[in-house]
């Protein structure tokens, strides 16, 4: 991962001939910024004096000019330069940053005297700042930064001085935390030269020395040996962590990641511009709208690396990273995802409209499946939801994402566990367009996982179809669809869970209501409860006069060839199927093809 950042470091340096202080300051975090508000000073024959508040608009191209970085402590940034915006805070912020500037760099004159006039007159300049900034919209004061400016027209850019800070300040943070100072002579990582190499200059924290436990011989300041780097790779790496930030760094369901995109042979820059070019937007990763994925996947020469990250208070932290993606393998993802929407036999295509109007009872419903975030994250995040009082769903969600991208195998157990919870809450709340949608993304997240072949312990070989070709529905269905129903057992309960429908389907239409929901036990159904429910399902049935021969003699047959074979269901693996059943019912009540 680090090598690859270093290469888009030097490409990013060459092709933009970039200075240290454009290495070193954090452009991508002044993407939405619009305009700087500016506390400008006079400077005449050595003396300083504050002059006024006024606004110029920011241009991205120029934000070398601005220096802007932020200090590791949040206390105030590298130079006054800040995001901060509230009146009293930054007002907070200056301050500190005059009255904490190291005396090495107060032997420059301007910034001594820029000091003092600042602090003498801080109440006077902030007063002046509250006005300005009260005339702002709401909008307009989330997209501004804060800076200081010499006589209208010189920004901190522009005098040695404080490019001087920016250097030593962030470079002090390569070698120098936890209260100790760590380098030494070594073999750098990164260009394998024997040099002064640093303990904290990787660019991501792939490992934490906060405390000795995790240091070389518990002595943090041998930290350097663990991963040592060199000033110039670490600078070099900074720019292409820059680069990442700005076109590598996105949004996932409530988590963020970058994609580092490794070369095997030689950095192609014609890729990466046109990376540069695609417009910034939520990833869905193997998705519709992978924009940036589709420029990388087509690329032979590429492998990626995800790495899925977390700030936890001002700690940023890296959940997970998975090294070395091959571009065949994204391809693979999506294409059978297609493929499953949009299956070659077009025999039942239960993603497609024809069958969502009749799942969702929705006559002038339009769009196929695809259409309703079916990206690998839209298939895994709505069972493990994004909550700050259960962060293990986070924990959850991105490992099972990077096991998929990893070509690992994941546990059938975890992915039914979080399938039936989902289910049976949406279900007992009463939201029933939501308990399809989650039916519907749990059976297109098994069938995608066991086509990948990387869900464990789901079973065999796909068996023949209980239903025999007289009931041309089932069987044609139990075919297509067999890798999710290979076994009796979970025919028997899909089935089970059919008639169930179709029993409250006849009681909706007599009575206007459902009676027979208050007998699935919320979905909490196991092989006992499933057993009693078959012949209540058909004493009910009868009393409405109704009959569903081929489906009742499947459904029987399927539950004695369940016991033949010796049932192989744990409980939340009956809940599931049945409601399998219950929500893909309206199916088997249209005509092949989907044309009526």
């Amino acid at each position: 991962m680090l090598p690859a950042v270093k290469a888009l470091g030097d490409y990013v340096c060459k092709s933009e001939n970039l200075s240290i202080e454009s290495m070193l300051i954090e452009a991508s975090k002044l993407d939405n910024v619009k305009n700087v508000l500016c506390i400008d000073f006079k400077y005449k024959d050595g003396k300083v004096t504050y002059d006024r508040i006024f606004s110029e608009n920011f241009n991205q191209n120029e934000s070398a000019k601005y220096l802007y970085r932020v200090f590791s402590h949040r206390k105030f940034d590298v130079t006054p330069t800040s995001r901060v915006t509230n009146p009293e805070k930054l007002k907070k912020r200056f301050q500190l940053w005059f009255k904490q500037c190291r005396n090495e760099y107060l032997q420059d004159p301007l910034l001594s005297a820029l000091k003092n006039e600042f602090l003498s007159n801080l109440d006077y300049i902030f007063n002046d700042f509250s006005k300005r900034y009260n005339l702002l919209t709401k909008e307009e004061r989330g997209s501004i930064i804060v800076t200081i400016t010499i006589d209208s027209r010189k920004h901190v850019g522009d005098f040695e001085i404080f490019r001087k800070i920016l250097k030593n300040e962030a470079c002090t943070g390569l070698y120098a935390k936890h209260k100790v100072e760590s380098k030494g002579k070594g073999k750098c990582y990164l260009c394998g030269e024997e040099k002064e190499v640093l303990g904290f200059a990787s660019p991501f924290p792939v490992y934490t020395l906060d405390q000795r436990g995790f240091a070389p011989n518990f002595l943090q300041i041998e930290a350097w040996k663990r991963l040592p780097i060199c000033m110039d790779c670490a600078i070099v790496s900074s720019a292409g962590k820059e680069f990442l930030n700005k076109y590598f760094y996105k949004g996932f369901y409530g988590i963020n990641f970058y994609v580092i995109p490794k070369f095997i042979r030689e950095l192609n820059s014609e890729a990466l511009e046109e990376i540069k070019n695609v417009e910034k937007k939520y990833w869905k990763i193997v998705g519709n709208e992978d924009n940036v994925c589709d420029v990388l996947a087509n690329n032979e020469q590429i492998t990626l690396t995800f790495v899925f990250t977390k700030r936890e208070k001002a700690t940023f932290r890296i959940m997970r990273y998975v090294e070395d993606v091959p571009r065949s393998w994204i391809k693979q993802i999506r294409q059978t995802l297609e493929n499953l929407i949009y299956p070659e036999s077009n025999l039942w295509p239960i993603f497609q409209e024809h069958f969502l109007k009749a799942i969702f009872g929705e006559p002038n419903l339009v769009g196929n499946f695809i259409e309703r975030d079916t990206s690998l994250g839209g298939l895994i995040r709505p069972f493990f939801p994004h909550s700050k009082y259960e962060g293990v769903y986070d924990k959850y969600f991105v490992d099972l994402v990077s096991d998929i991208l990893a070509q690992r195998e994941i546990r059938s157990r975890l992915l039914i566990d979080a399938f039936t919870k989902a289910l049976r809450s949406s279900f007992i709340k009463g939201h029933n367009r939501s308990t399809k949608e989650l039916a519907l993304k749990s059976l297109l997240l098994v069938l995608l996982t066991r086509k990948l072949e990387i869900l464990r312990d789901w079973g065999e070989e796909a068996m023949q179809p209980i239903a025999t070709r007289d009931d041309d529905k089932m069987f044609t269905f139990f075919a297509q669809y067999k890798t999710a129903f290979n076994s009796a057992s979970k025919q028997a309960v899909f089935l089970e869970g059919v008639m169930a429908r179709f029993l409250m389907d006849i009681q909706y239409a007599n009575r206007q209501s459902t009676p027979f929901r208050d007998r699935l036990y919320g979905l909490k159904i196991d092989e006992k409860r499933a057993k009693k429910l078959f012949p209540e399902v058909i004493e009910k049935l009868r009393e409405y006069k109704a009959t569903y021969t081929s489906l009742e003699e499947a459904t029987s047959k399927a539950f004695v060839e369940a016991e033949n074979q010796g049932w192989n269901l744990t409980s939340d693996e009956v809940s599931y199927f049945f409601t399998l059943g219950m929500i893909l019912a309206p199916i088997f009540k249209t005509k092949e093809g989907g044309k009526e």
